[in-house]
């Protein structure tokens, strides 16, 4: 894949061919779609919007599949730095206008978590440290960090506050849970085509809940937080993304049965073993 995105970099930049003139085709769409959407979007190469995006690839669905690892895993260090990679994360953290940069909190995290050992439990040893004395080892740093930390984990503590809900009410508190960092409000500060992606992506997660809530009639049973995620996660972040777009603007990237009708002045084969 990266050989196939190297030569295509290079027909475009020499002029050689436009980007919806060249067809890529796979053995499988699904499985080789990840890898070849992670590879083109570094390689800065334009994709065609026809093979869908999960929503799991959006920032909205990676922003939530990070939330629920927090609460799931026990605040692991790794998920906190990754959350606050997260583009809208980054956005929300800057209109609150605090005194610490998101590189300045991710290298606090990092030396405090470093210097105490632990690679999970991350809120828990912060609130531990920032009760001792001023004078004791990392006090004075956790107690830095408690209030930067302290908002994900009051929307957190209100999503998981109880062991086992019912269908509804999971979805219920998930949708607080985006509500508490005004996802609304961050997709409608950038009008770019991430915030558009991130836009159909909300509309597909607020769909999917609406059909939790229903499937909640017929299936009444109290579920834990777990049993919640793995139902989000194989039915709504794996759910595809058709946006509205140019579906052939950009390079497109087919399985072969349908390729067969589709005239490309370059066609590149992956897989072809398969």
């Amino acid at each position: 894949i990266k050989s196939a995105a190297a030569l295509i970099r290079h027909m475009l930049e020499n002029g050689q061919a436009r980007p919806e003139e060249i067809l890529v085709i796979v053995p499988d769409e699904v499985r080789y779609g990840r890898l070849i959407r992670s590879v083109f979007a570094e390689a800065k190469i334009p994709m065609s919007d026809s093979l869908g995006v999960p929503v799991m690839h959006t920032r909205l669905g990676q922003l939530l599949r990070l939330l629920l690892d927090l609460v799931l895993h026990n605040w692991r260090v790794a998920d906190v730095i990754s959350l606050l990679n997260n583009p809208l994360i980054q956005t929300w953290h800057a209109r609150r206008e605090t005194a610490i940069t998101i590189a300045e909190l991710q290298d606090s995290i990092s030396r405090f978590s470093n210097a105490v050992r632990i690679s999970a439990n991350l809120l828990r040893e912060i609130k531990f440290y920032s009760t001792l004395e001023n004078g004791a080892s990392q006090a004075e740093r956790a107690a830095q960090l408690l209030p930067y930390i302290a908002p994900f984990e009051n929307a957190l503590e209100k999503f998981a506050g109880r062991s086992k809900n019912s269908l509804s009410d999971w979805a219920h508190r998930l949708w607080r849970l985006l509500q508490n960092f005004d996802i609304e409000a961050l997709l409608l500060q950038n009008d770019n085509s991430d915030s558009r992606q991130d836009a159909v992506a909300l509309q597909t997660i607020f769909a999917s809940l609406q059909q939790i809530f229903r499937l909640s009639q017929a299936v009444p049973e109290q579920r834990t937080l777990g049993d919640f995620c793995y139902l989000f996660q194989q039915n709504v972040l794996a759910a595809q993304l058709r946006l509205d777009s140019q579906p052939f603007a950009g390079v497109q990237i087919m399985g072969l049965p349908v390729a067969r009708s589709l005239p490309a002045k370059t066609a590149i084969i992956l897989g072809n073993n398969e």
